[in-house]
């Protein structure tokens, strides 16, 4: 069992059961040549760009004290934020018997209630959508701070990719000590324990000094890296599992009747998933249902067809081209689209 920090580990095997042996920590990573270095900074920015049930609330309670000592200060919120407000604020009523959900409806209110005060007044508080990540990073590194007063109704941040995404971008990251967040982000981050609420004006007073600091931007450690990251699964798959260079051999599956090259396939849909589908062997094959193809397909041996789609070429069709097998290759893969088998070895 792969586990993003020890933290988590440490939490899954002590309440939820998991075994203890075989567990390992490899981190989550950042691509760091898709970090926005070179946008310009406003200092007085701060962004929130977690799941606003895990702290917004506090950071939005917090706000009016912040925007009246730093006039110019202003605070960006990254999350689809009326979907979540309308189906778990609704929850409250029937959730006498469940605290968390009726915790969570009750933020969810309370977010609704201020950013309608908020957003109405002159405080700054810019409520954007989700965006692409690559644009994410370019504000993160446009801002000054992420403030992220993270009080889970359960354990949940296992990691907490948006304070590296933030400290990556050179962002000023403050967050509090809840799950992982401290053992992971400790190193460069500003950390405040205990819970947001009972340490409210600790909150605002870090907060005002971060925006009038103007610090300079941060880096994060190099193991977390993506190429980092990546050494360390490929290490350990290494290390799980035999890698050995098997030759090719002929073989025939008698179950199977190869269709014949240039014979022509349709993609069909029935239930509104896409299926392939021959004249020869009359089988169904879910194009959804990656793990079939990949059982059937992933080391295919000399002769046999090998189903892939033009955006998986990469991952079945190399492999079949390797061992000399016949690919069918279709992109896109649309309802009644002819395809032909094409004999490449």
């Amino acid at each position: 069992i792969i586990y993003p920090s020890q933290n988590h580990a440490d939490y899954m095997t002590t309440h939820e059961g998991a075994p203890i042996g075989g567990c390992r920590v490899i981190p989550n990573s950042i691509d760091l040549s898709m970090v926005a270095r070179d946008v310009p900074r406003n200092p007085k920015k701060v962004v929130y760009c977690s799941s606003p049930d895990r702290g917004l609330h506090h950071l939005l309670s917090f706000w009016p004290e912040v925007r009246a000592r730093v006039p110019d200060a202003e605070l960006h919120i990254f999350y689809r934020l009326a979907p979540w407000i309308a189906d778990v604020g609704a929850l409250g009523p029937w959730a006498g018997t469940h605290p968390d959900v009726c915790e969570s409806a009750r933020r969810a209110r309370y977010v609704d209630e201020a950013l309608r005060k908020l957003t109405a007044g002159d405080y700054g508080v810019v409520v954007r959508d989700l965006v692409p990540n690559v644009e994410m990073s370019r504000e993160l590194a446009s801002a000054g701070v992420l403030a992220y007063p993270c009080d889970p109704l359960r354990y949940t941040e296992g990691f907490g990719v948006s304070a590296l995404d933030a400290g990556a971008a050179g962002c000023q990251v403050l967050i509090s000590d809840a799950d992982a967040l401290p053992s992971i982000h400790g190193t460069y981050a500003t950390v405040i324990t205990g819970r947001p609420d009972e340490h409210r004006q600790q909150w605002i007073e870090t907060i005002i000094t971060l925006l009038k600091a103007d610090l300079p931007r941060l880096s994060v450690p190099a193991h977390y890296a993506h190429t980092a990251v990546t050494d360390r699964w490929e290490a350990l798959i290494r290390e799980q599992l035999d890698f050995r260079v098997i030759p090719a051999q002929p073989a025939e599956r008698p179950h199977f009747t190869h269709p014949e090259v240039g014979e022509a396939l349709r993609v069909r849909q029935r239930g509104g998933f896409k299926f392939w589908e021959t004249t020869v062997h009359g089988s169904w094959w879910s194009m959804e249902d990656e793990q079939v193809v990949r059982d059937r397909w992933w080391h295919p041996k000399e002769g046999e067809v090998v189903i892939d789609g033009g955006a998986a070429f990469g991952s079945y069709g190399l492999p079949a081209l390797a061992a000399g097998a016949r690919v069918v290759c279709f992109s896109p893969a649309e309802p009644d689209t002819q395809c032909l088998v094409a004999n490449l070895d």
